[in-house]
């Protein structure tokens, strides 16, 4: 279980990771706000969990 665990963790960083390159070359500003917007939005995520949780 932990192990399918990192490795999903591993694959998502990594296409997240690609995203944002292929994003860098295209358009600079486009890719900063990509990565603000899903950083942002996956901590107010986790916080709305951990206020939601029984």
């Amino acid at each position: 279980m932990l192990a399918i665990g990192f490795c999903g963790s591993f694959t998502t960083f990594s296409t997240f990771s690609v995203e944002v390159i292929t994003l860098w070359q295209q358009n600079k500003k486009q890719a900063l706000c990509y990565v603000a917007f899903t950083t942002i939005l996956s901590i107010i995520a986790c916080l709305v969990g951990l206020l939601i949780k029984p």
